[in-house]
């Protein structure tokens, strides 16, 4: 018997492109999507309702989903007063969520400018004693430690200085600053430190 030719294969549908949510700000919303909630906005072609407030497409009333959800709607709220109350509840509670969530970020962000303002004095007082203590390092000291930091090339080393230490309570002052410092065969050791952005050296014996 023969057989009959074989049918080509069927063509793979191509997946339907998911729309992309579209930004509050964006200039395509043009028309609240309900009095009470001015912030959110569709366009304004088509009644509010028949957009997706996220993608702002209008609602494919053919999609079996969509239609499912519609019949759902109708049964819970069959008459338009039900439906329009159960607008304004809704409304109110979108909105109650987006004071909230507007109130957190005001919060947040008033802790961060806080601590930014903490950091930013932080900084310019230790920059300001920095300043002051490092004029207080004799010349010949500064200079062989700053010889010994362009050797290495790098941002934090220790300098051996073998003349003009520093006071004994002044390294202690800048210790915690600095890290701990250490003496090599018994020598006076300086800490070369940019961490900061000012250079200072601590001598401990």
């Amino acid at each position: 018997m023969n057989q009959l030719p074989l049918s080509p294969p069927a063509e793979p549908t191509p997946p339907s492109p998911i729309s992309q949510p579209v930004a509050l700000d964006s200039p395509i919303r043009s028309v609240p999507i309900h009095e009470s909630l001015p912030s959110i906005r569709v366009p304004s072609e088509l009644k509010p309702y028949q957009y997706n407030p996220v993608t702002c497409t209008p609602l494919d009333l053919d999609d079996v989903s969509v239609r499912a959800q519609l019949s759902q709607l109708r049964e819970e709220y069959p008459s338009p007063e039900a439906a329009l109350k159960a607008q304004e509840q809704i409304a109110k509670e979108v909105q109650r969520k987006l004071e909230e969530a507007e109130k957190k970020r005001e919060e947040v962000q008033k802790a961060i400018d806080k601590k930014v303002k903490e950091r930013n004095t932080e900084m310019k007082v230790l920059s300001k004693y920095q300043e002051v203590k490092a004029s207080e390092i004799p010349a010949e000291g500064l200079q062989s430690a700053l010889a010994y930091l362009g050797r290495e090339g790098s941002e934090e080393c220790a300098a051996i200085v073998r003349r003009n230490r520093l006071q004994e309570s002044l390294c202690r002052r800048l210790r915690p600053f600095l890290g701990i410092g250490f003496a090599v065969q018994g020598e006076p050791v300086a800490w070369v430190s940019r961490q900061y952005g000012a250079l200072i050296i601590m001598t401990l014996a």
